[in-house]
């Protein structure tokens, strides 16, 4: 019979190598659960950016409907070249409006 047990200080040297974490409870997690909690937070952020870019999608659309609205605002109550030549109802001149009836 040989003795196949290892001695007590290179069981506690192997034991302090292993590569090993704990999680939020203090529990050890095994070696092979840190992929998949990488990846778990992996796919997290993955899901995070593309609702990111998503939002800013629809908020650059938004920013585009309110800057013309705002331009459209604008134009109604300022005098400039632009406006004189475009078709403005608040523009009035001599009792004529540079809008024209649809007959």
């Amino acid at each position: 019979d040989a003795d196949c047990t290892i001695p007590e200080e290179f069981a506690k040297e192997a034991n302090a190598l292993q590569s090993y974490a704990r999680d939020s409870d203090g529990k050890i997690i095994e070696e092979w659960n840190y992929l998949d909690n990488f990846f778990k937070l992996y796919n997290k952020v993955l899901l995070d950016r593309v609702a990111i870019s998503q939002d800013k999608a629809e908020m650059s659309k938004e920013n585009s409907e309110l800057r013309h609205i705002l331009k459209q605002y604008l134009d109604g109550i300022s005098v400039n070249e632009d406006v004189l030549s475009q078709a403005n109802p608040l523009l009035v001149i001599n009792n004529e409006s540079n809008i024209h009836q649809q007959s």
